[in-house]
């Protein structure tokens, strides 16, 4: 939906545009907003139809930094990628770092669970939703994961 959002709008002219089409700032928008926020985090910083608008403003109102056509090689470049085929040959120890309010990578479809038998010295951890976790944007934040992260690489 996002490539087709973008290729679909006329200023995207076939990605020889003069100016950034429209539609790379909506799709990045909503794409961002549904999928790196966190259920809780959103409901805390935007409990109210007023203040969950003004959030929706202040990301219209921001400069798009992106660039359509590198926003359409970047997504349509995952889309047929499948690493669970390598999994066994993974022989590294592993710590796999997830947030229980991931978006992208939702925890509740037992996909991971499933397949993490596969890596053969791989550990776990789900940082717990809440209010200050920001789902699938979770990773970019050590506050959640420093320790667990550094008696992972302290074990032998």
């Amino acid at each position: 939906m996002l490539i087709e959002s973008i290729k679909g709008d006329p200023a995207w002219a076939e990605g020889n545009y003069q100016q950034q089409p429209p539609a790379l700032k909506t799709a990045n928008i909503m794409f961002s907003i549904a999928t790196t926020g966190g259920t809780l985090a959103y409901q805390h910083k935007a409990p109210t139809h007023a203040l969950a608008d003004k959030l929706v403003d202040e990301r219209l109102a921001a400069p798009v930094t992106a660039d359509a056509n590198d926003f359409i090689y970047i997504w349509n470049s995952s889309a047929n990628y499948n690493a669970m085929p390598g999994l066994s040959r993974i022989t590294a120890p592993m710590l796999i770092i997830n947030s229980a309010d991931d978006e992208r990578n939702p925890v509740e479809t037992g996909i991971l669970q499933g397949e993490l038998h596969q890596i053969k010295h791989a550990e776990l951890f789900v940082i717990p939703a809440s209010a200050e976790t920001s789902g699938h944007g979770t990773m970019m934040q050590a506050k959640f994961y420093h320790q667990k992260l550094q008696n992972f690489m302290a074990k032998d």
